[in-house]
């Protein structure tokens, strides 16, 4: 793990202005790991919200070494983005290094190039609609500690910074978890725990602590919370009539993180979030980056968020995930499911190691009965109702098997296609099987592009003791109440 992950901010405060200098002075040692060095300094400073580090993430976008730069740069340009609204003033250089990217660079393909100018052009304009602002900060570099540096801990600090820095700052609101050794390594998740009926707030976390210590990603679970900021499950979705002014409406502190989140993970239910919230949602939804969406997801907003695609308004379920909840085909708290895979995508890299898919929650309807799925929906596990809720009841034969998890693309305003993971499954209690596990995880390698990187064996167990409680809607009885998020680790 790195060792800033064991830092506190003022731990950290005084290594700034030489992790600066290492990003803007080659090693003494050459440019043998030159490239990670400066990647990893520039994640530091911009999670520190350290003004040189906008600058910095310019000038190295342009003088950096072409061999690879078609994959650094897209990592440059969020680590840029979560500036907010202070890259503005740095619009004019971004414009003029795009524009000599669009013109070729010696000995680098010019279809790279053209691609590094694109990244470069779609940043500008998410910086442009930009309304964040976080507070900044701005170091001075000290001479007398520079040259120090240089000469006595150089290789110390070029140490530090290989190693990753997590892409969040620790916070109450919140939980990070830093990645550890695994194919994952430098890749960013958020998981989005905020339904009230089947246990998000226990099920997130848990995968969290998988992803992040087996496979590698850091992670980072971002809360549905109330007026006190706790984690509040039993807040309503509706308000009651006649006292529609007293509804409250729903928070999820922490959704600036979605900038520079590779994958996020929604499992919601029903919200009515500040227009401010849905604008960072809607905004993730059109970058283009992938999307997992687990059970009540698929109805997760109330209303309308404010994302449009050619003049229509865009469904969060019908149009991105391919479908929204129409109903429970299975009996609703009393039919269990079993998950078979579609035989002619046994091979597919999502289902690689997957065994055994049951979970005690019932088979959600998506489509009207005598339809299917939307073509552009590729069905991989059919659910199968069974006559009650344990894994060794027989199946309903009155009822038909119904997709329960499928993928399909998402085609942006930008033209970009987001790779789509949905399954209606997903309670904290249907995470208890390891086949189910382990079928979420998988997707999420594939969503980010990272197929090559499954195997069939690398472990989804726990990390942590986990007993998730019962789902349903009586939380007296089943001991749900607000927590804070710490609660849940």
């Amino acid at each position: 793990g790195s060792v800033y992950r064991n830092l506190s901010p003022t731990e950290i405060k005084p290594l700034l202005p030489a992790i600066l200098t290492a990003i803007e002075k080659p090693a003494p040692s050459g440019v043998m790991f030159a490239a990670e060095i400066r990647i990893e300094g520039l994640k530091v400073l911009a999670a520190n919200h350290v003004k040189e580090g906008i600058k910095a993430c310019v000038e190295y976008t342009g003088k950096q070494n072409p061999w690879a730069s078609e994959k650094r740069t897209p990592e440059i340009m969020k680590i840029l983005l979560t500036y907010g609204s202070h890259a503005k003033e740095i619009i004019p250089d971004l414009e003029v290094i795009a524009t000599r990217f669009d013109g070729g660079e010696p000995n680098f393909p010019g279809r790279l190039s053209k691609q590094k100018a694109a990244i470069l052009r779609e940043t500008i304009e998410k910086i442009k609609a930009s309304t964040e602002a976080p507070k900044l900060t701005s170091i001075r570099k000290h001479p007398t500690f520079i040259t120090m540096l240089r000469h006595s801990f150089f290789f110390l600090l070029t140490s530090l910074l290989s190693l990753s820095a997590h892409p969040v700052p620790e916070s109450a609101k919140w939980l990070t978890y830093s990645g550890g050794e695994g194919p994952g390594k430098g890749k960013h998740i958020v998981l989005i725990a905020a339904d009230q009926e089947y246990r998000s707030e226990q099920a997130m976390p848990m995968m969290a602590g998988i992803l992040s210590k087996h496979h590698g990603f850091d992670c980072t679970v971002l809360f549905g919370v109330n007026e006190k900021g706790m984690v509040d499950p039993t807040m309503p979705v509706y308000p009651k009539k006649g006292k529609e002014d007293e509804f409250e409406q729903h928070n999820i502190p922490g959704l600036e993180h979605l900038m520079s989140a590779d994958l996020v993970i929604f499992f919601h239910r029903l919200l009515t979030l500040p227009e401010g919230q849905l604008k960072k949602i809607a905004t993730y939804l059109d970058s283009g980056k992938p999307v997992i969406a687990l059970r009540t997801a698929n109805h997760g907003f109330r209303g309308r968020i404010p994302y449009s695609k050619e003049g229509k308004n865009i469904n969060f379920g019908r149009d991105i995930l391919g479908g929204s909840f129409m109903g429970h085909h299975g009996g609703w708290h009393r039919e269990a499911t079993r998950g078979t895979i579609v035989k002619e995508l046994a091979g597919h890299p999502i289902v690689s190691g997957v065994q055994d898919i049951w979970g005690p929650s019932d088979v959600y309807r998506t489509y009207k009965e005598g339809t299917t799925l939307p073509e552009d929906c590729t069905i991989l596990v059919w659910g199968q109702p069974l006559t009650g809720l344990s894994p060794e009841d027989k199946p309903n034969i009155k009822k038909e098997a119904l997709p329960v998890a499928w993928l399909k693309t998402w085609s942006t305003n930008m033209g970009t296609k987001a790779r789509v993971f949905n399954t209606t499954m997903g309670s904290a209690r249907d995470l208890q099987s390891a086949g189910l596990r382990r079928l979420i995880i998988n997707a999420s390698y594939w969503g980010m592009g990272l197929e090559d990187k499954i195997t069939p064996n690398r472990s989804v167990a726990y990390t942590r003791k986990y007993e998730p409680r019962p789902s349903g809607f009586n939380y007296e009885k089943l001991g749900v109440r607000p927590q804070l998020p710490s609660d849940f680790r």
